[in-house]
């Protein structure tokens, strides 16, 4: 994997060029000079502020800021043309304005590229803002997977409905009782109706719990 912590926060490395080969020229460096591929990468690694890359291709890489480290991660996994990147929490150390920085420029490298990126990542606002698709997982098993959206207005778990959105769902238990020809949500406690879709009607009976986004919540005059 290129764009993880362990590759962002390699060692002794150059920030640009590769070690010399025999007869004291840079692997991968023939006559003509620097082979295509570095020569593409280089300029998706500019950056900007405090973390551009600039001029400070030969500083070592255990001398860059997190922002810098991280796109040369990035650069080094490119150059190997890779049909697959798997970035494991590549954010994770960096602080948020920095974060927001590097969120634009992923998904600006993946529209280049043209290539399948994993991102791991524990922060939603990061799934949300990069993923096309999200698989979510809680202790090693998988949740839901599906589009962002479909995830935040559907979710299939508990857990998801939690976990996706900001703040996440209000819980509320209750049962599913027949009224009217029709299904409502009895609330446990002090007991208000909420009318529902009769495609729940064969969960008649059943002990649920209702899960409202704060956004759909609404207040109204007793009246109206």
């Amino acid at each position: 994997g290129g764009g993880g912590r362990r590759g962002g926060g390699g060692g002794g490395g150059r920030a640009g060029g590769n070690r010399p080969g025999p007869g004291g020229r840079p692997r991968g460096e023939g006559a003509a000079g620097p082979r295509p591929a570095a020569e593409t990468v280089s300029p998706a690694l500019g950056g900007s502020g405090d973390a551009a890359i600039g001029k400070r291709g030969e500083r070592r890489v255990d001398s860059l800021s997190g922002g810098q480290r991280q796109r040369v991660a990035l650069g080094r996994a490119m150059v190997c043309q890779p049909k697959v990147f798997l970035l494991d929490e590549p954010l994770s150390n960096l602080d948020a304005r920095m974060r927001a920085e590097m969120r634009a420029e992923i998904v600006q490298l993946h529209r280049r590229l043209a290539t399948t990126m994993i991102f791991v990542t524990h922060d939603q606002t990061e799934a949300m803002t990069l993923g096309q698709r999200l698989c979510v997982l809680d202790q090693g098993k998988v949740m839901q997977s599906g589009s962002p959206m479909e995830l935040y207005r559907q979710p299939a778990h508990r857990f998801v409905g939690d976990f996706i959105g900001t703040p996440g769902m209000n819980f509320v238990r209750g049962r599913l009782e027949k009224r009217d020809g029709g299904l409502a949500f009895v609330e446990s406690g002090n007991g208000f109706e909420l009318g529902l879709a009769n495609g729940l009607a064969k969960h008649a009976g059943r002990e649920v719990e209702l899960g409202i986004r704060p956004e759909n919540i609404s207040i109204t005059d007793a009246d109206g």
